[in-house]
């Protein structure tokens, strides 16, 4: 334990400068897309910070036919693919870097990959509260009670809803970490980038829990969709089967292996 107490704090050291500059561009980027997505909902639909927060997080409902007005979730798919980034970048130019010098100090790769996820889980946990923060922040300044509520605001309270989905949201992102993290120990970086990507963009299209992308997009979960019966209940389990399953693997592998 202590070993891999020594590793986060390395890992927090040698990274913090650059996952601090990535994530203060994202962050700037998410409060001017908010901004000015809401000097158009406010002409339109009451704006409070529920109701920003719904639209910055919702995915997108199930619908059979595609082809009929169907609205691609681009805000969904950035938020979650450029976190994997940031904490796949980092952890590929590091065990590029230093896997050597990490395997001579500390000589248990599985202590060095057990770490890397700590540390990946805690610069998730950032990442969604300071986006809730800023929805907040956002909600309360330009709230405009004008206009007509969208249709599913009362579905949850507020409290829950933050809490759903900073839960959904940090156990999806963790659990696409891990498969990362976990299939490069067979496979280049942008092989393992490309295929948890492809599999939340299957998420968005295929009506089945199997994709783990399913598992935050929060329109597709009751109380917002009673017909296909995905509950927050099965997602959170899901992802904590699925991670085990790979953090497992992850393990294993790294008792096979001596260097990245």
């Amino acid at each position: 334990m202590n070993d891999i107490k020594r590793l986060l704090f390395r890992d927090i050291k040698i990274n913090i400068k650059s996952v601090l500059f990535k994530l203060g561009i994202f962050f700037i980027f998410y409060f001017l897309l908010n901004w000015a997505e809401i000097q158009t909902l406010k002409l339109c639909q009451f704006v409070d910070t529920k109701s920003i927060i719904i639209e910055n997080f919702k995915g997108c409902e199930f619908q059979s036919d595609l082809s009929s007005n169907f609205i691609v979730p681009t805000k969904w798919m950035l938020i979650n693919t450029y976190i994997l980034y940031v904490i796949g970048d980092n952890f590929f130019k590091d065990i590029k870097a230093n896997s050597k010098y990490l395997l001579v100090r500390n000589k248990k790769l599985w202590q060095i990959f057990i770490s890397k996820i700590i540390w990946a889980f805690l610069t998730i946990m950032i990442y969604y509260s300071i986006m809730i923060l800023i929805s907040i922040v956002l909600g309360t300044i330009y709230y405009s009670p004008y206009n007509d509520m969208i249709h599913y605001y009362y579905e949850m309270d507020s409290n829950s809803l933050v809490i759903t989905i900073f839960i959904l949201y940090s156990l999806t992102s963790l659990t696409s970490c891990i498969i990362l993290y976990t299939l490069s120990f067979k496979l280049k970086p942008i092989y393992c980038f490309l295929i948890v990507i492809i599999m939340f963009i299957f998420s968005v299209f295929v009506e089945s829990s199997f994709w783990i992308g399913q598992h935050n997009l929060l329109l597709r979960h009751v109380p917002f969709d009673n017909i296909h019966n995905l509950t927050i209940g099965y997602s959170i389990l899901y992802d904590i089967i699925l991670s085990s399953i790979f953090l497992i693997i992850g393990i294993f592998m790294c008792r096979k292996k001596e260097i990245f």
